[in-house]
């Protein structure tokens, strides 16, 4: 009889080395996140919406796409996709094995995570709530954004272009500002709406790779 114990208990061993622990939710995250470098210095973050297609905000690039790395990777761009509400889609030659999945509407209360590089750190977990909703964010010398989602997290500098995941790792939001702005002692992160139009998402999924490129290095 202990010979069949010993059996049952060495089958079951392979058997849990065989199967290894499903990843966590903030590990299937990190998957998704990048680290956006330019050689001027700008730090910011994005997430991969296809596995050649990268989501960041629009202002993170406002010095053009030339002399980026994401995540230490030299990067080319073939198009730049824009929504009208500081996001855009880079069509890169970087093959991202893990894409992003988007979920529902937030709603208050909800939470939230992100992964960014708050001042130049990089993948930084920060966890928060969905603390409100503005319908509108007027930024001086910025421009007018729409359906912004507030959210009580600590993203700061460099966290720009964060995905906002809920609490089953689904893209609810991206980080793009701080709110109020300038800051009077206190804080929330705000995240506009993403406006692509289907025809843009349709680009983002199913882009290849691509010959004609925006910058070449």
């Amino acid at each position: 009889m202990k010979y069949v114990l010993l059996l049952i208990l060495l089958t079951l061993a392979g058997c849990a080395e065989g199967h290894p622990r499903e990843p966590s939710v903030y590990e299937r995250a990190d998957e998704v996140s990048f680290r956006l470098e330019q050689d001027s210095g700008v730090i910011c973050s994005g997430w991969a919406i296809g596995h050649h297609a990268i989501v960041t905000d629009e202002h993170c690039i406002e010095g053009g796409v030339k002399g980026w790395r994401i995540d230490g990777r030299r990067v080319r761009v073939s198009q730049v996709l824009k929504d009208g509400n500081d996001h855009v889609i880079l069509i890169t030659d970087l093959y991202f094995r893990q894409v992003a999945k988007l979920g529902p509407v937030p709603q208050r209360g909800d939470e939230v995570f992100t992964l960014g590089n708050p001042d130049g750190q990089s993948d930084i977990l920060l966890r928060g709530h969905v603390a409100g909703f503005k319908g509108t964010y007027v930024v001086e010398g910025w421009g007018k954004f729409y359906d912004i989602t507030l959210i009580d997290s600590n993203d700061w500098k460099g966290c720009s272009g964060a995905a906002v995941f809920d609490s089953q790792g689904r893209v609810i939001g991206v980080v793009n500002a701080i709110w109020p702005f300038p800051n009077r002692g206190w804080k929330l992160a705000a995240a506009f709406g993403l406006r692509f139009t289907p025809d843009q998402y349709t680009i983002a999924t199913n882009a290849g790779p691509q010959e004609n490129w925006v910058v070449s290095e």
